[in-house]
């Protein structure tokens, strides 16, 4: 395959545009959009996937000629991506809370019993010196 038949392939109105804009690429395109955006908002992806998503999906928007139909069902799928995004977002910060409380709750049983020990050890020592020296 030569150069002169590679840039016919992709002439303004050659043959890969003709493909990429045939609904025999457009509607897996979408459906697998569809997915994640499904699976997404029942489980929520890490932070930043959705928005990934949503970026992608936006550019292939922008590239693809479709009709008024398509265009409803590919910014039905930027808003499902956005709610989904904030829904991480809401999670990231819930489990970061999660694990600081946690975290703050180990620290203030471990100087609590740090402080006991110490009060025994204390007492102790009182006593000691209180034998050792009486006044």
């Amino acid at each position: 395959m030569g150069l002169r038949a590679i840039a016919d392939f992709f002439e303004e109105n050659g043959p890969a545009k003709r493909c990429w804009n045939s609904p025999w690429v457009g509607a897996p395109l979408w459906l697998t959009a569809a997915y994640f955006a499904y699976r997404w908002h029942h489980s929520a992806p890490p932070t930043g996937y959705a928005i990934g998503a949503l970026a992608t999906v936006a550019g292939i928007m922008s590239i693809r000629e479709v009709k008024v139909l398509g265009k409803i069902l590919w910014m039905i799928l930027l808003v499902f991506f956005l709610i989904n995004e904030f829904g991480a977002i809401d999670k990231d910060r819930a489990d970061y809370a999660a694990q600081q409380k946690a975290f703050f709750d180990a620290q203030q049983k471990g100087f609590s019993d740090t402080a006991g020990e110490l009060q025994i050890a204390i007492h102790a020592l009182n006593q000691t010196l209180n034998q050792t020296h009486p006044t």
